[in-house]
């Protein structure tokens, strides 16, 4: 467990460290930075790989107030700070890819180059709708249970069918998280009442790439269309049958193609 104090806040991240350029990668909604088992083994011989807990989620200390991805962007940019690391290019998943965007709107001299995955360049929120209810009855409070749970409505049809250990194994990094549902609805409504990168898309020049599976439930493959469409030179790689977590889905090929993206 590390961590270091960002504007009076405790950012608990892992560094694989070395001389290697940095790469940063960012996880979505509730997850923890476990979740990225798979990709830290692929990347961090050739990259040196940061991962970090997002407010409320993970070992992070629960926030007083609602905040803004825009806060979460400026957290990221702390922890560089902290680390001493000037630049790195940034991966983010579903709400990580809210936070990457704002980091490449508010700190692009720090952005090599950028990585969205299953993500939308806007929430909600912002076109008036409001925010989203949950029911506390139905909360799971072990945090193993609860993302064997949501993961496996996040594929594509029927994945994890015949991948029952593969599904256990991935529940099982989000052991430790310590996020609550007062948590979870504070993070919730900060995401998803103020993203909005549309603006900013036309203006990022970092090499970017773009990924999303063609039958993602969460966040629609248009949304990913439109983003690689905005970003002046963007690539958009889609994979055929794969829901919410190409990571996880097709763990190879993912990591193959972040890796040729990444050493071009």
């Amino acid at each position: 467990m590390a961590a270091v104090e960002v504007a009076g806040r405790h950012v608990y991240y892992d560094d694989s460290g070395g001389d290697h350029p940095a790469l940063v990668l960012l996880q979505g909604f509730m997850a923890s930075r476990p979740i990225w088992k798979w990709q830290i083994e692929a990347f961090a011989p050739h990259y040196r790989v940061i991962t970090m807990d997002n407010r409320d989620a993970g070992e992070s200390d629960p926030e007083p107030v609602t905040y803004a991805v825009a806060d979460m962007a400026d957290d990221l940019a702390g922890l560089l700070d902290a680390l001493k690391v000037e630049r790195a290019s940034v991966l983010g998943h579903s709400m990580g890819g809210y936070i990457a965007l704002a980091f490449a709107e508010r700190h692009p001299d720090r952005l090599d180059k950028l990585i969205l995955v299953s993500t939308s360049a806007l929430a909600g929120g912002v076109l008036g709708r409001p925010a989203p209810t949950y029911n506390r009855e139905r909360w799971i409070d072990d945090p193993v249970e609860r993302t064997f749970q949501r993961y496996g409505a996040m594929t594509g049809p029927g994945y994890f069918d015949t991948r029952r250990e593969q599904l256990t194994a991935i529940a099982e990094t989000a052991r430790g998280n310590r996020m609550s549902f007062e948590a979870m609805t504070r993070q919730s409504d900060s995401a998803f009442m103020s993203h909005d990168a549309r603006a900013a898309l036309p203006q990022i020049t970092a090499p970017t790439l773009v990924i999303h599976g063609t039958v993602d439930p969460t966040i629609p493959l248009s949304a990913g269309r439109r983003i690689a469409d905005a970003i002046s030179g963007a690539r958009l790689a889609e994979f055929a049958d794969v829901g919410h977590l190409p990571h996880l889905e097709r763990t190879e090929e993912f990591n193959r193609i972040v890796l040729d993206f990444l050493g071009e």
